[in-house]
């Protein structure tokens, strides 16, 4: 008796290795490929743009590269361990592994098991990838760009060009507009100043230099609207002299440097926080009134939804790749990437619409609220679809 059950439990530790080698091999697979099609598709082409505005040499685009990396790790990690799983049972179910098992007395919750451990171990990982290391490459991918602005260079080329600079409710609060430029010779150029809430400036230049240290406009024309009074002004300038506008998003010398994520309390740039510190300025902005736009809310759940979705989508990939032996047909791999891409589908719409607002029933829920339904419940339907497809399968398989 002691025997027969040493021997079943070594064989289902076997069982247990067997599937856990299988899905990892193909989850390391899909997770190449997915890397590759979204870097290449959307992460890259952002890639090039930066590479363009910034003028970045050929060694420092590689460390922007590598640490783009991370970022697109992250996105892809659920649907890769989706793929993996579906491609590993539905191989043992078309070379009737599966039924061995079953006849052998093992339940499809036993034979899950070493998927959902694989599972958790990769929600965790993912979890530590997008929550510490990818804020932590941002914020050194910022770094490297703001040292590249500090050297007072233009990007590479003659094309035109536009800087911007927001304030902590991302409104618009400068802007230069460079129509074109070759070596340290300016086209036409205009800056729109409104850091002072009280007077809107317009600057428009014919033509202009560039240097280091400063900036210098010919030909220039200067507008002021001043809110409360009225009052417009105008004035012209053959030669007008500003501070650097590209070091430190400087404009006419009056802006010290930005504060950083980590020196500004109320900072809430979801990219280059941890969800922790995310929650605690926002709970901040919150109880100083200050706006949070409900894109910061999604970006925050993100950080949770994205690594829980790695296991949630193990439990549908499972039973939708396994077909009873007598139709021997592979509909059920199709059924899992239609559950897949219903997955994200249902997750784009709530989100956006969260965005809009629709889901806070006319004011009924709280804008916070209605965020946290709108990235849970895409996760929560399709987790208990997987449970229920899994119930159904133990029944006629």
């Amino acid at each position: 008796m002691i025997t027969a059950i040493a021997q079943a439990c070594s064989g289902r530790r076997k069982m247990d290795r067997y599937i856990i080698g299988q899905i990892a091999d193909h989850w390391l697979l899909g997770l190449t490929v997915f890397t590759l099609l979204v870097f290449f598709s959307d992460t890259f082409i952002d890639f090039m743009r930066d590479l363009q505005k910034y003028g970045i040499p050929l060694q420092t685009a590689v460390l922007l590269v590598g640490l783009q990396i991370p970022k697109t790790l992250f996105a892809v990690m659920p649907a890769s361990i989706f793929l993996a799983t579906m491609l590993v049972f539905n191989q043992m179910n078309s070379h009737l592994e599966l039924i061995a098992l079953r006849m052998s007395g093992i339940r499809l919750e036993r034979i899950v098991a070493p998927a959902i451990t694989l599972g958790l171990i990769i929600t965790g990982v993912t979890y530590i990838l997008g929550d510490w290391i990818v804020p932590l490459c941002n914020q050194q991918a910022e770094r490297v760009k703001q040292t590249m602005l500090e050297k007072g260079a233009l990007p590479v080329g003659r094309s035109q060009v536009t800087f911007r600079q927001l304030d902590n409710k991302q409104n618009l609060k400068k802007m230069v507009y460079i129509s074109g430029y070759e070596d340290n010779k300016l086209a036409a150029s205009t800056i729109i100043d409104l850091s002072d809430p009280g007077v809107m400036q317009i600057i428009q230049s014919k033509a202009g230099e560039w240097h280091p240290t400063h900036w210098e406009f010919h030909h220039a024309n200067i507008y002021s609207i001043f809110k409360q009074s009225n009052l417009f002004t105008f004035n012209h300038s053959d030669r007008f002299k500003v501070r650097n506008l590209l070091k430190a998003n400087g404009l006419k010398g009056s802006d010290a440097a930005p504060k950083s994520v980590k020196s500004d309390p109320y900072s809430v740039d979801s990219d280059k926080l941890n969800f922790l510190s995310l929650f605690q300025r926002i709970q901040l902005r919150e109880s100083k009134d200050m706006h949070v736009n409900n894109g910061t809310y999604a970006n925050m759940w993100e950080k949770l939804t994205t690594p829980i979705s790695c296991l949630v989508l193990i439990l549908v990939a499972f039973p939708l790749s396994i077909t009873p032996p007598r139709k021997r047909t592979d509909r059920g791999f199709v059924f899992a990437l239609m559950a897949l891409f219903l997955f994200y589908i249902l997750r784009a719409v709530f989100v956006a619409l969260g965005r809009s607002g629709s889901l806070s029933l006319f004011g009924l829920i709280a804008q916070p609220w209605a965020m946290l339904l709108a990235s849970w419940l895409p996760v929560v339907m399709i987790g208990l679809f997987g449970y229920i497809l899994i119930q159904r399968k133990q029944r006629v398989l």
